[in-house]
């Protein structure tokens, strides 16, 4: 499924199912919006992703439980 332009975003993108969608979604030609709890598997995974597909990454650090960090990474 070709997604060239969509933006897409995925939360756990850090490591394991987060990731993997992460790679499979650049792929595909997706712009990505990427969140986890940790900033330096967040920054490992953008530039692998970056370097791989040349998508547009834009990784936040959010917990997905506290609302505020959630809405913060929505408006980004």
């Amino acid at each position: 499924m070709p997604l060239s332009g969509r933006v897409c975003a995925v939360t756990g993108a850090g490591r394991g199912i987060g990731r993997h969608t992460a790679e499979t979604l650049a792929a595909a030609g997706a712009r990505l919006a990427l969140c986890s709890r940790s900033p330096d598997e967040l920054e490992e995974v953008r530039a692998d992703l970056q370097v791989r597909f040349g998508t547009d990454v834009l990784v936040r650090c959010v917990d997905v439980a506290d609302y505020p960090s959630v809405q913060g990474f929505a408006d980004a």
